[in-house]
């Protein structure tokens, strides 16, 4: 370009301008011949190329809205005039180049959403067609494609989720149908199926854990069956079957840990029965029955007598373990004396056990054992001979010392003769 102007025509004798050299930039503009164009321009002014270079960047809009014209090439032209620095003309240029590169977008945003719409991707379809701007000859298919994607979409999305629903995984149906609502918000059909659904899996979940904890409650596992139940409450807070059936359970967890217990009493089994208490306990946490009848096992616990020291013993051994307390007389010969005494502190209403010699006991002698409380003979068993056993129950109400005393006849070694389940009770 000839910034001062210097040769702007050819002119005849009165001055007129002959021919238009601008018009010469046009035609290699058009021709494609770009650095032609730009040679051309540089011998004329701003002035003299302004009005042609105007004029053409509207014929390129018109000629790429009418797909005259390859995308590429009007970019290469922009660029080349953009090269010619025309002053007043840049923004024109950005002008036209943002147009072309708008439709052209709008014209690829539409031939994908075609596309994908073929393949029935229906809702990064209706994506595409949104894209395509009103300028687009294709506009108007732009929004007749996202009616006929958005039914397409709805239609897939429920025939879908109905499918998955009819083999119970409403799970998957709901997101089906809320993937299909982040394409078509608030749609009315989708919206409807998602709360049915909803509801179908509230159901069917609420059932299921019913039916799971029902299983460990057939089988008295009653914590197990609470824990699956209150733990479904954090998914369906409020659930009033579930609730209603927490609170069946933990009253049927209740009668029978009693009713456990009281077996387990009745066998002098208390360690066992104040363990399946604080079993229980960890379930239904801080209950006023179960802690009572805790305490009331703790105070009528027996005692096991042979875990404590005699004051007074004499050939008397001790064997202490978890499976059976009990005593046996060491090496004694027939007259012997073997015995221990006992301080018990009034505590205790009764002591109980079992005496019984074993088939190492020598045949044809006996044994016989005689309990004293507080001095005064309380209980005195028949002879016991091989093999032979005697339970015995006695009152210690109010006594303070308890003696048993075992009276021998014939030779014994240690083990022959037992003393075993030697409690004391209140």
């Amino acid at each position: 370009m000839n910034p001062g102007g210097i040769f702007d025509g050819v002119h005849d004798a009165v001055g007129t301008v002959v021919g238009d050299p601008a018009r010469d930039v046009i035609e290699a503009l058009e021709a494609g011949n770009f650095i032609r164009a730009l040679d051309l321009a540089d011998e004329l002014s701003d002035d003299a190329l302004r009005p042609r270079l105007e004029e053409r960047l509207e014929v390129l809009e018109h000629e790429f809205l009418a797909e005259n014209i390859e995308y590429y090439i009007v970019i290469l032209e922009l660029e080349t005039i953009d090269r010619m620095r025309v002053s007043g003309l840049s923004e024109p240029i950005d002008s036209t180049r943002d147009f072309v590169h708008n439709l052209n977008n709008s014209r690829i945003a539409f031939s994908t959403a075609e596309a994908l719409y073929e393949l029935g991707e229906f809702a990064a379809a209706i994506d595409q067609y949104s894209l395509v701007i009103f300028d687009d000859p294709n506009y108007e298919d732009a929004m007749t494609g996202v009616i006929r994607a958005t039914n397409s979409l709805r239609s897939t999305a429920l025939e879908t989720a109905a499918n998955y629903s009819s083999v119970g995984n409403y799970e998957s149906a709901i997101r089906v149908l809320n993937n299909a609502l982040l394409t078509i918000p608030n749609d009315p059909d989708l919206t409807q199926q998602v709360s049915i659904y909803t509801i179908a899996s509230e159901n069917a979940n609420r059932q299921g854990v019913l039916d799971m904890a029902a299983d460990f409650a057939n089988m008295n596992e009653w914590a197990t069956a609470i824990d699956i139940l209150v733990n479904a409450l954090f998914s369906m807070p409020d659930d009033s079957q579930i609730i209603e059936r927490i609170q069946n359970y933990e009253q049927s967890y209740l009668t029978y840990t009693l009713s456990r217990v009281d077996e387990l009493v009745a066998e002098n089994r208390h360690d066992e029965a104040v363990e399946l208490i604080s079993q229980t306990l960890r379930t239904l946490q801080d209950n006023d029955q179960l802690t009572r009848r805790m305490n009331e096992i703790e105070d009528a616990r027996p005692t096991s007598l042979l875990a404590q020291e005699p004051v007074n013993e004499e050939r008397w051994n001790r064997y202490i373990s978890p499976a059976r307390d009990s005593v046996s007389p060491r090496i004694t010969w027939s007259g012997q004396l073997s015995s221990a005494e006992y301080y018990i502190s009034e505590q205790y209403s009764t002591v109980q056990g079992r005496i019984s010699a074993n088939e190492r006991f020598e045949a044809g002698r006996s044994v016989t054992l005689i309990i004293l409380v507080d001095g005064e003979v309380a209980y005195e068993t028949a002879e016991i001979q091989r093999t032979g056993e005697a339970e015995f129950e006695v009152s210690v109400v109010g006594a303070q010392f308890i003696e048993f005393r075992l009276n021998i006849e014939g030779y014994t070694t240690n083990g022959d003769i037992t003393i075993s389940d030697l409690f004391l009770t209140r």
